[in-house]
């Protein structure tokens, strides 16, 4: 499955649209521009349980009464879970309004990370402080 996502990280992960619906919902690729409503992560051979780790620590901020992205943990058949996350950088300011295949359009607020905005190169974000 591939992607068109601009997202920083060391983690391999795609964009996919996430309709709720009378089945329980959903996901869809995204074609073309479309926007995506949730990141879905894949763990890696490397680092086997990381979606596993990243929503506990997701959980556990939440109960410490730090604001979270909404998230999920999706089970294929035989394979480790999968972490979606909602998008925070989306808004469906109108949910009536029906735009890409019947589905309502979330609008895209523009994010960025300290090194983005401080044009630091990728590699160094993850340089040991000397």
């Amino acid at each position: 499955m591939s992607s068109r996502l601009s997202l920083s990280g060391a983690q391999s992960k795609v964009g996919l649209y996430y309709a709720e619906n009378s089945a329980g919902g959903t996901w869809y690729l995204p074609e073309s521009t479309a926007p995506s409503t949730h990141i879905v992560k894949t763990p890696q051979s490397v680092f086997p349980d990381q979606t596993l780790n990243e929503a506990l620590c997701l959980e556990t901020a939440k109960l410490c009464g730090f604001d979270t992205a909404e998230w999920t943990l999706l089970k294929l058949d035989g394979g480790e879970p999968l972490l979606a996350v909602r998008r925070f950088d989306r808004i469906f300011p109108n949910p009536q309004e029906k735009l890409i295949s019947s589905l309502p359009a979330p609008k895209r607020l523009h994010q960025e990370d300290f090194c983005q905005a401080s044009t630091k190169k990728w590699a160094s974000r993850f340089a040991r402080a000397a």
